[in-house]
């Protein structure tokens, strides 16, 4: 009888402990880390009256920042402005959109609504694409685009 009633004592704990768990809450969600803006304000950025703009947050001490900023250097489209923003003279930009980490290429339209981004140094096919999905080039000149 003794060992009846330690079985049923024992079922009991181990039920009320399975109900306490199963009682709390879910976890927390994950907070994104390293992620692109997705809203900027174009007055914040070189000649917003131009309908692209393609942003590099940048640091001078990073190498793939360099990688970067040198294929970068080669879109000349007159749609398009194209902004190196380094953190030693730009950390207020930064900060504003919750940069923190490098480089972050983003191509935002003239609204601001960012519609591509990358982080770390994009391949040139992936800036090619991002134009050609933009309309910023077609496919017949996109293959024409030469980067580094």
């Amino acid at each position: 009888m003794i060992t009846l009633l330690v079985v049923i004592g024992a079922v009991v704990v181990a039920g009320g402990i399975a109900f306490l768990v199963n009682r709390r809450g879910p976890d927390a969600p994950s907070t994104p880390r390293f992620a692109a803006p997705q809203q900027l304000d174009r007055a914040d950025f070189d000649d917003p009256s131009r309908p692209w703009l393609l942003a590099l947050f940048s640091s001078s001490t990073c190498l793939s920042c360099h990688d970067a900023r040198s294929m970068l250097s080669e879109v000349t489209f007159g749609s398009v402005v194209v902004q190196d923003l380094p953190v030693e003279t730009d950390k207020p930009i930064h900060d504003r959109y919750g940069v923190d980490a490098v480089p972050i290429v983003v191509l935002a339209d003239r609204d601001g609504v960012v519609r591509w981004s990358w982080l770390g140094a994009p391949p040139p096919e992936a800036v090619r694409d991002a134009l050609l999905d933009a309309g910023i080039i077609t496919p017949d000149d996109g293959t024409a685009v030469d980067f580094p």
